[in-house]
């Protein structure tokens, strides 16, 4: 959409809304309810911060920062589960400020170095002990998302599509 001078913020960041925010807030609401009830009040102070930490999908960090010995089990957390989202919603923000300002003719350079930098930065992090701090960290995932972005900048969206239709699975 870019190249024909289509892209809207406004509509892309009211699509990734749409399709998320109805279920993911349903969700939060029924979690909510229910440990109100099973919780007891010092168990529910815990579930409560994460859970405004996850109204505003940051319950990525939140989650790198928790615990320590006395801390619930990650199986005592319902809201754990969170983190992935929350980052998911975080690259959304970055993604098309990275897009729409960049030339064209850097993209693929631009994201292949990206890839490269955060993924020594993850290596980096696990290699001074901070494994809890890498797994929940946007940056450590960012290049995931970033090769799917580069996958798509090096095909063409109609004929990738016409494959995958034409392959049986």
């Amino acid at each position: 959409q870019k190249a024909v001078g289509q892209f809207s913020f406004v509509d892309f960041y009211l699509a990734r809304a749409r399709r998320i925010a109805p279920a993911y807030f349903v969700m939060l609401a029924m979690v909510t309810f229910c440990a109100s009830i099973l919780f007891i009040p010092k168990d529910f102070d815990i579930y409560w911060q994460s859970a405004k930490s996850a109204i505003y999908f940051g319950s990525n960090s939140y989650f790198s920062g928790f615990g320590d010995y006395f801390a619930p089990s990650s199986h005592e957390l319902p809201l754990l589960h969170t983190w992935s989202l929350a980052i998911e919603m975080q690259f959304y923000v970055l993604l098309p400020v990275l897009l729409a300002f960049l030339p064209k003719r850097l993209l693929k350079p631009t994201i292949s170095i990206v890839i490269l930098a955060l993924f020594v930065f993850g290596i980096v992090l696990v290699a001074n002990g901070d494994k809890k701090g890498a797994y929940f960290s946007l940056l450590v995932r960012v290049p995931e998302f970033l090769v799917g972005v580069l996958l798509a900048l090096f095909t063409h969206s109609h004929a990738w599509g016409e494959r995958l239709a034409a392959r049986s699975f």
